[in-house]
């Protein structure tokens, strides 16, 4: 194999995929980035056997052919070379970078031994601008469940029904949901994604093609494509169930002003629990705390319709969801102290859609 290419088009091919790779991997050869060099383009792929990441990018193919090189060393060292073309021939398992100033031999691995690249028949098929892909994904990722929580809590749900797509994320705590009305399935279900997935779905450009299989997923974009293994669904909470339908106290109040507020009280509250007190009166939201560090009292105008109500919330999930909230005023419904509040922006109630447990008072 021999190409020449302008190195800043080959770095950024490697931003896209190296990122899947970890060096704790058993295995040398996922430490790896598969190379091939075909027909005037090179493909690099990136696999961690959960999630392959494939990009591909235009270069002078003068033999074509195909290897495994160490990805991390391969990274650093165009990194650091100076932004020019670079000719990269590899013969006898190792791997020659030429450049102005000299060269470098980097050890090759056996391309046979990578992991094969799953094939699917896809059962639904849909695109989405991207711009409205990542605004999605992005007002709901923040509430699926970190690292310490339920591994099925780690990933989003995609629920296709005959009324549209449901993207939904929860931790126990909360519930974001986007509902896309427009995006009718073939096959009516429910797949599982992993939340980091959605990470490496950024880096895909201008429109985005979504494959769902039974057991795989695909997002394509034009130079960047995305395999990865779905997480079981049928263990995914009952989302539905949990959403309040009777939740008729309502609190119509300024997103900002809400925000600014929550940030001031919220560092007068316990350092674990975080507990503000909202006390729900016509025409007023009374917000109060109390810690170590003394107490907090702030009265904000706001329009409430319902029976007056104390009720506790955590100021930090709370913020987490006012601050993916992008419309000026914001909707809280309320039921009951111990009841779930449905948190939505005004104007998008029929689109956007967070849940938020509240917190028992002492």
């Amino acid at each position: 194999m021999k190409i020449k290419f302008a190195k800043s088009v080959v770095q950024k091919a490697l931003k896209v995929t190296t990122p899947i790779i970890s060096e704790r991997s058993p295995l040398p050869i996922l430490q790896t980035v598969l190379i091939e060099a075909k027909g005037g383009e090179l493909t690099i792929s990136a696999s961690d056997l959960e999630t392959v990441i494939i990009t591909r990018e235009p270069v002078d193919v003068i033999k074509e052919g195909v290897t495994a090189i160490k990805a991390k060393e391969f990274f650093q060292l165009l990194r650091e070379l100076p932004d020019e073309d670079v000719t990269l021939s590899v013969e006898d398992n190792t791997a020659k970078l030429t450049f102005s100033q000299g060269e470098y031999r980097i050890r090759t691995y056996d391309p046979d031994e990578y992991p094969e690249i799953p094939k699917f028949e896809p059962k639904n098929v849909f695109s989405l601008p991207t711009s409205i892909l990542h605004d999605s994904i992005g007002r709901i990722a923040f509430a699926a469940a970190k690292k310490e929580g339920d591994p099925i809590l780690r990933g989003i749900l995609l629920d296709f029904s005959t009324q549209g797509l449901n993207m939904v994320a929860v931790d126990g705590y909360r519930l974001a949901m986007i509902h896309k009305k427009d995006i009718k399935p073939e096959i009516p279900g429910a797949v599982l994604v992993a939340a980091k997935t959605w990470e490496y779905v950024e880096d895909i450009e201008d429109s985005c093609e979504i494959k769902v299989g039974e057991n795989n997923i695909e997002f394509v974009g034009e130079k960047v494509r995305i395999i990865t293994r779905l997480m079981d669904a049928t263990s995914y909470p009952d989302y539905k169930s949990v959403i309040p339908r009777e939740n008729e106290y309502v609190l119509n109040i300024q997103t900002d002003y809400l925000i600014k507020a929550l940030r001031r009280v919220n560092i007068f509250t316990d350092v674990v629990a975080h507990v503000v007190k909202f006390r729900l009166q016509p025409d007023k939201l009374v917000i109060t705390s109390m810690g170590e560090v003394g107490e907090a009292h702030e009265e904000l105008i706001a329009r409430y319709e319902g029976e007056p109500m104390d009720i506790g919330f955590n100021a930090q999930l709370l913020m987490e969801i006012l601050n993916h909230i992008d419309t000026d005023n914001t909707i809280m419904k309320f039921k009951s102290p111990q009841t779930g509040v449905l948190i939505l922006p005004e104007g998008k109630e029929e689109e956007i859609l967070y849940l938020l447990m509240p917190t028992r008072l002492v």
